[in-house]
């Protein structure tokens, strides 16, 4: 599934542009346990040399499954987002730190030994060629949709968003400490539509989401569409006006809220020129914005550009699309990575194929909710805490990073002790 040998072994240049770090790199073809053999495939190889590299916008990885926990204080920024060049310190991965501008590709034919197959081109102007090209830029958060919402709430997506956050909680809690009398802070979720929360979620991770909402005294708005946000103030005689945002749903109301996080819907990051011999053109793209792929995750009609992630509309076995989520973007990178070395080596490629392993969300520093793959078996609390941490250590970009990361997270409960 995943290549099992090491990336040295092919003679291609390999460019794997990550501009918003939704999959795991370098690729894990080097410390997975299924070996070729496993999967059915040949492992004669010709050594040959090979240049890869990583572009990406940002100078860290982020592993977004653990960034809401930047929040309360479960891990720590490093931890998070460690630098790129720290994790490709041991291998010989050329890094590019810049943003992609346009890809100019051939479409409909696969690259030999004597022609490159197409080129970045990036937006300080630097042109890199590639041979074979994997897309994983993501998604951003859609903050145009309603009007104020770019300007007066703040997305979640990015290290960069959840820094903000946690930096203007900081400065509120500080703010309310110091008003006479004590100014509450109340916390209010809006649904776009439905009428609950995570309703593609299992029913079990619903309930407990919903059970700890309650016990917080969160506030839910069900059924309600945000119409438009604008910026509105408050006054009290013994304190400083309070920058406030009003919030105001289609059925007219309004709700009143010192802080906005938006996460209203995202759009796929996707390179919009495509640059062939037959004039300018864009990558085939799904309903949403997705690079259309085919069962070996190869753009169609580009058989040298894979695309996975958010940016990627990725099938299931029986053809339905599968959800832009971190579980399917970490099992398609072994894939996309395999199918990369079977194309160069002329070895057969393997059918993506989704394995669902259950769903795992926090619920705070010390609580959180397992739904289990098989059975309606969902877990919750300390243990499920634990069972999540487990799962997204292994998940981790590169063995040394986990390495660190479990030395920090068994060794940080004794750190406080200590300094209390």
């Amino acid at each position: 599934m995943a290549c099992a040998t090491d990336p040295s072994m092919c003679d291609m240049n390999l460019i794997m542009v990550a501009e918003l770090r939704v999959s795991s790199w370098p690729p894990r073809w080097q410390w997975r346990r299924r070996t070729p053999q496993e999967a059915g495939v040949a492992t004669a190889i010709v050594p040959k040399p090979a240049s890869v590299t990583l572009v990406d916008q940002s100078d860290k990885f982020v592993f977004k499954p653990l960034l809401y926990e930047l929040l309360n204080g479960g891990v720590q920024p490093w931890e998070v987002a460690p630098r790129f060049t720290e994790l490709l310190a041991p291998t010989k991965v050329n890094f590019i730190q810049a943003k992609v501008e346009s890809i100019d590709a051939s479409a409909g034919a696969e690259t030999t030994e004597d022609d490159q197959a197409g080129s970045i081109t990036l937006a300080n102007g630097h042109v890199v060629e590639y041979d074979w090209l994997i897309l994983a830029l993501g998604a951003v958060t859609r903050t145009d949709v309603v009007p104020g919402a770019m300007e007066h709430a703040i997305p979640f997506a990015t290290l960069e968003d959840a820094l903000k956050v946690d930096q203007q909680l900081r400065l509120l809690e500080s703010a309310a400490l110091r008003s006479t009398p004590q100014i509450p802070i109340q916390v209010s979720i809006l649904i776009v539509s439905g009428d609950t929360v995570m309703t593609e979620s299992p029913e079990g991770q619903r309930e407990e989401a919903l059970k700890v909402l309650k016990s917080r005294g969160v506030n839910l708005v069900c059924g309600e569409r945000v119409k438009e946000l604008h910026e509105t103030s408050s006054y009290s005689d013994d304190a400083e006006p309070r920058k406030l945002v009003e919030i105001e749903l289609e059925d007219s109301s309004v709700v009143t809220s010192d802080l906005v996080l938006w996460t209203a819907g995202q759009s796929p990051v996707v390179p919009t020129t495509v640059r062939g011999e037959v004039g300018t053109y864009g990558l085939p793209l799904a309903d949403k914005g997705e690079a259309v792929t085919d069962q070996f995750l190869r753009v169609v009609r580009y058989p040298n550009v894979f695309a996975l992630g958010d940016a990627a509309c990725v099938e299931d076995a029986d053809g339905v699309p599968l959800p832009a989520t971190a579980q399917v973007a970490f099992q398609a990178a072994d894939y996309a990575a395999w199918n990369v070395w079977a194309s160069v080596n002329k070895r057969p490629l393997l059918p993506f194929r989704y394995q669902h392993l259950g769903d795992m969300m926090a619920l705070g520093a010390a609580d959180a909710a397992v739904a289990l793959p098989v059975g309606d078996i969902t877990l919750s609390g300390p243990s499920a805490t634990l069972l999540r941490r487990a799962a997204y250590l292994y998940r981790q970009p590169t063995p040394q990073h986990a390495a660190k990361v479990a030395f920090s997270w068994l060794t940080r409960p004794l750190a406080d002790v200590l300094s209390s």
